[in-house]
This record gives C-alpha cells, sequence and structure tokens, in this order.
C-alpha cells in the first residue's frame, strides 16, 4: 500500500491491510502454534476474584461440586484458528474471527492437576486492540462477541454447550483484567535493526478502515561507507 502521510513526523511509514494480518496469522499457525498457559497464580492474592473452581463453577456447572470448592484452576489455550480480521476507522479497534481450545485442569489438594474438561469455542468473533511499547507489540482483547461452543470431555457429567455460551462474557468480564495482562507478555517484537544501517523506535499504530497505519523514527547507525554503497544500489 505505497503511500505517505505528510502530516506524520515517523518517517518510517508501512500501511498494513486487513488481508495482510490474516495472512500473517494464518502463516504463524502453518509453521507453529499460538498456545499459553493462563494459570490461577497469575491473579494476586490480594484479588477479590480468584481462579478457582468456585468461581469457575458458574460456566462449568458442577466443577466445585466435584472437586471441592476453592481449588485453583488453570486454563490451557491452544488457538487453532484465526482470520476474517477487520479494522475501522471510527472505533479504532480490530475485529476478527478464531477457534481456540480451550483446557481447564484443577489443581487437587493433593497437589495431582487433573484436566477436568475441555472446551473448544469456534466462530468466536473478538474485538481487539494493539499495545505499542517501543518496538513490541500486544494484544489488550476488548470484548468477546459471540461464540459457538463444543464440549469434548468433562469428568463428572455432562455440561451444556449453550450454557457454557451464555456465561461466557460475564466470565470473561470477571478475569478482562487478568487476561490482558498475561496477554501482555506475550509480546510481538517488531524488528528495530535495518540491516545494520538503522534502528527504528517509537512504533506507532493507528487504525483506518481495513488497514493499519505502523510508523517508527529511524535513527542511522551505519558507516559513511554503507550510505555511500546504499545510495549506489539504490541509484541502479
Amino acid at each position: 500500500m505505497p503511500q505517505h502521510l505528510s502530516d506524520h513526523t515517523q518517517q518510517f511509514q508501512a500501511f498494513v491491510s486487513a488481508f495482510s494480518i490474516d495472512t500473517f496469522f494464518s502463516s504463524w499457525l502453518e509453521v507453529g502454534t499460538i498456545q499459553a498457559w493462563f494459570n490461577a497464580s497469575m491473579i494476586p492474592s490480594s484479588s477479590a476474584v480468584q481462579l478457582t473452581t468456585s468461581s469457575v463453577d458458574e460456566i462449568l456447572p458442577g466443577i466445585s461440586d466435584y472437586y471441592g470448592a476453592g481449588l485453583p484452576v488453570d486454563i490451557y489455550f491452544k488457538v487453532l484458528s484465526v482470520g476474517d480480521i477487520g479494522i475501522t476507522e471510527a472505533d479504532q479497534v480490530m475485529n476478527g474471527e478464531g477457534s481456540i481450545e480451550t483446557q481447564w485442569w484443577v489443581e487437587q489438594a493433593n497437589g495431582v492437576k487433573v484436566m477436568a474438561a475441555q472446551v473448544t469455542l469456534t466462530n468466536t468473533k473478538f474485538g481487539f486492540t494493539a499495545l505499542v511499547d517501543n518496538m513490541n507489540v500486544s494484544l489488550n482483547v476488548d470484548q468477546i462477541k459471540s461464540t459457538d461452543v463444543t464440549v469434548d470431555s468433562c469428568t463428572w457429567g455432562t455440561l451444556s454447550a449453550l450454557a457454557i455460551k451464555l456465561k461466557l462474557n460475564t466470565f470473561f468480564l470477571t478475569f478482562k483484567v487478568f487476561i490482558n495482562k498475561w496477554l501482555a507478555t506475550l509480546d510481538i517484537v517488531i524488528p528495530s535493526n535495518i540491516g545494520g544501517l538503522f534502528l527504528l523506535s517509537d512504533l506507532t499504530i493507528e487504525y483506518f478502515n481495513d488497514y493499519i497505519y505502523a510508523g517508527a523514527t529511524p535513527t542511522f547507525i551505519g558507516t559513511n561507507a554503507n550510505a555511500a554503497a546504499l545510495h549506489a544500489a539504490l541509484m541502479q
């Protein structure tokens, strides 16, 4: 998307379409995995809400009776797909759709951790923003708009996929702050050294309709010989 915004001070400017972001996630999932643990220990003990069988019982009814109240619960996430990325200038957010496998593990009183249930969220529509810290980018989920639910396994009986679907937003809102703090630790590091000639800093991201603007400030670090060689190559 070759263009230049003259009212922006960043000399290095890139314009990335929603389609390119789709392709990035698809390629990432083809060559690797996006997976992580969101553990009960990540929530401060001073917090009024904790990730335990008691709090999780609202979304997975029966887990507290089966394993006992107040036991820590760790959640394993594996992203199966991400796509249908949309970007709108008016609300300054990105939207997407994906499928996520979740496993809910209970830390029993004897120290043994067991998988209590596996639930897959499909066709999950969500809104998110990209937070920038110098050249690091992390994702912040603003809203889960809708999802379909498949219960893959449950150790204590039968779970209702519809009940989970209806309670998912309540669960997300309860733990949203902690989920986003956790996501902030999973940085995407943007390369800052360009061929040993420039260092990029102060990354800026803005949202337009169907694409994002990414600008950065370059600092020349190469030698005069490097600069001359680069100039000669560009003039050919």
